[in-house]
């Protein structure tokens, strides 16, 4: 809301200048009765207008602006002073070697004007800080009460940000940081270190707090879940950051701030990619997504938008799941754009249409079947959707010369033992069959399991928890491959970058977790009582995944994390002699 009121009206470069040049007459008058000597006047004058230049180069160099050091600490203030004295030196040197003014003492420019600068610029600046702690934390207002773990770089930065937001509903009271050479020490001269995890308990009890805010951006798996473990036993909220990079850009949004997620305690690292640095095939090209109502097409999407294509097609055969994504993405839900197309990949004459009328250039392929028992019953749908709806697509993308195909499969598909893996499999290898016949990045992507899809595991113990239980695990010593939504879609459009024709990417998804402790870890964090109970394997089902086959051979010639395997192609001319494997095997 606009209040009319402006805050710092006078550049700091400005305002700086004017110091200096106060600081100048200030000095000058003090010393020597500059009052009488006009040329003093003019070569102080002078002096501190080459200062205040100089001085703003080394604070824009150095990022550091005396508006950053509103918190008064001390290492703030120091830092100001030597920017002030830097320039002060540097100034002499123009002065006296290029400008050949000399009637100011060499004394009085290194030491009685930058000092009476600084003296200025503190004064400011601490006025300010009065001002802004007016304005941002009024009297009265008081934030949650939280204590931060982590008295590092993340934590520093992260006590910053909350000062500087206007009534900030969180209000730190100290820290919590296990290095004991930190016990005691003061965060930027306010908030003091007050013991490590093993004291965090007694510490919330002491201090009247139930929240701890986690801001530790280099610790361990196991670190992260010590500290979960420990918040559950003592009844406090953990909250963490989504983005650790935020404070350091000064961009800390408290509306972020969450409380802890089961993927926070995978036991890997979730991985980030840059997509503005692989957006040139996907920026101004006409793209289209299939599956696009899915979980994983739908954030395709999303990620994609952001890219600004020239067009973005979503198909889907679900009309509520196209209204979901179209009102996600645009704000409106018409469905009455030439850019939603209600299409079933099975129907060859009506895709057909579709590349007709749009000609993508571009192709994410998600539509798919995807759960297991239910292909097991009817497997003659997955083979009809997962096999033929990709070679439909396959054909069409090579009659309009579709510049890149990215089909989405499955770590099921490496040493397939059911219908979903086997009719996945096929998926790949007619994707690197037509790009054999292109030579063009026709691609696959193959991950484990997707936190928060439709029908993922997480979303059934959430409602098996939430209804009381009881949660049904088929063995306690079942594992599988886990990553989050946002990281498998940053994957497959990485594919379309650095795939090479005919390669199945394959992340390298760290250690598998086993379903049973995940269960455990969710009952811990709902704070109820509930039950598991063991169910034993379905039909097809394996006890654990695997992410590449036996006969496959993998290479990481751009990514430390992505493997490239090359896939034995299937004769498209020969695929309905498939069938009977892709159904039983």
């Amino acid at each position: 809301m606009n209040t009319g009121v402006q805050h710092y009206k006078v550049p700091q470069p400005i305002s700086d200048a004017v110091l200096w040049l106060i600081a100048g007459a200030i000095a000058g008058t003090l010393q020597f009765s500059l009052g009488d000597e006009p040329q003093r006047w003019m070569s102080a004058l002078l002096f501190g207008a080459v200062a205040a230049g100089f001085h703003t180069l080394f604070s824009l160099s150095l990022r550091k602006r005396r508006h950053s050091c509103l918190e008064g600490s001390f290492e703030d203030s120091l830092f100001m002073l030597l920017i002030v004295w830097g320039g002060a030196s540097a100034s002499v040197f123009v002065v006296i070697a290029l400008i050949h003014i000399r009637s100011l003492p060499t004394w009085e420019m290194l030491l009685s004007t930058p000092l009476m600068a600084g003296l200025l610029m503190l004064g400011l600046t601490a006025w300010e800080r009065s001002k802004y702690n007016d304005r941002h934390h009024p009297a009265g207002v008081k934030g949650t009460k939280v204590l931060v773990v982590g008295a590092g770089e993340a934590g520093y930065w992260l006590v910053r940000s909350l000062s500087d937001i206007h009534a900030s509903p969180y209000q730190v009271v100290g820290l919590i940081d296990d290095d004991p050479k930190k016990l005691g020490t003061r965060l930027g001269g306010a908030v003091k270190v007050l013991g490590g995890r093993e004291e965090l308990g007694n510490l919330a009890k002491r201090l009247h707090v139930d929240t701890v805010l986690f801001a530790i951006h280099n610790i361990s798996d196991e670190g992260i879940r010590d500290y979960a473990k420990t918040c559950t036993q003592h009844g406090l909220k953990m909250l963490i950051l989504p983005s650790i990079e935020q404070m350091f850009h000064r961009e800390l949004n408290v509306h972020r701030i969450r409380e802890i997620k089961i993927e926070d305690l995978l036991g890997r690292r979730q991985i980030t990619t840059d997509l503005s640095q692989i957006s040139d095939y996907i920026s101004q090209r006409r793209v289209l997504v299939t599956g696009a109502g899915g979980s994983i097409g739908s954030e395709i999407c999303r990620q994609v938008h952001l890219l600004e294509p020239s067009e973005l097609i979503m198909l889907d055969r679900d009309e509520n799941a196209l209204h979901a994504i179209q009102l996600d993405i645009y704000g409106q839900a018409l469905l009455n754009t030439p850019d939603m197309v209600l299409c079933d990949i099975r129907d060859q004459e009506a895709l057909s249409k579709i590349f007709k009328k749009h000609k993508p250039q571009v192709i994410f392929h998600a539509a798919a079947l995807k759960h297991l028992p239910m292909l097991e019953l009817y497997p003659e749908e997955g083979w009809k959707t997962n096999t033929l709806g990709s070679y439909n697509l396959l054909r069409l993308a090579v009659e309009y010369g579709v510049e890149c195909f990215v089909n989405i499969s499955t770590d099921k598909a490496a040493d397939p033992t059911s219908t979903l893996g086997r009719t996945k499999r096929l998926a790949e290898q007619l994707t690197a069959y037509f790009a054999k016949i292109t030579n063009k990045p026709y691609v696959s992507v193959r991950f484990g399991n997707v936190l928060g899809s439709q029908g993922s595991v997480f979303h059934t113990f959430k409602h098996q928890i939430e209804h009381g239980g009881p949660i049904t695990v088929t063995h306690r010593d079942v594992e599988r491959y886990f990553m989050t939504i946002p990281e498998a879609c940053q994957l497959v459009i990485q594919a379309g970058a650095i795939g090479r024709p005919g390669e199945v990417m394959v992340l390298d998804m760290g250690e598998p977790v086993k379903i049973y402790e995940m269960a455990k870890r969710m009952i811990d964090m709902s704070k109820k009582d509930v039950e598991i109970i063991i169910t034993g394997l379905r039909p097809g089902e394996k006890m654990s995944e695997i992410l590449l086959s036996a006969t496959e051979d993998a290479d990481r010639p751009y990514h430390p994390l992505i493997s490239h395997v090359p896939v034995t192609p299937v004769d498209a001319e020969k695929i309905y002699e498939k069938r009977t494997y892709a159904i039983a095997g």
